[in-house]
């Protein structure tokens, strides 16, 4: 069984840092992946959590510079952006 995390690219607590602590810390103790997730339409009530989102690819692009082993993914990616 593989396992992997969600990346904080997204939320009221983003932050390049979180980024970087998160994608190490997965690989020191073993994950197999990291993701992250995209949204462009966000409903109102979840403006908090989504309305502030780095872009996914971006993102991954970033953390895979930091990362040796871990594969990266996208939980959703919105292609016509």
């Amino acid at each position: 069984m593989k396992f992997g995390v969600c990346l904080p690219n997204y939320g009221t607590h983003l932050s390049k840092q979180a980024l970087i602590e998160a994608s190490r810390e997965a690989e020191r103790l073993g994950y197999d992946s990291i993701w992250t997730t995209d949204h462009i339409l966000v409903p109102r009530e979840h403006a908090d959590t989504y309305g502030n989102i780095l872009d996914c690819l971006a993102s991954l692009a970033y953390v895979g510079a930091l990362t040796e082993r871990v594969q990266l993914g996208t939980s959703i990616l919105v292609l016509p952006m």
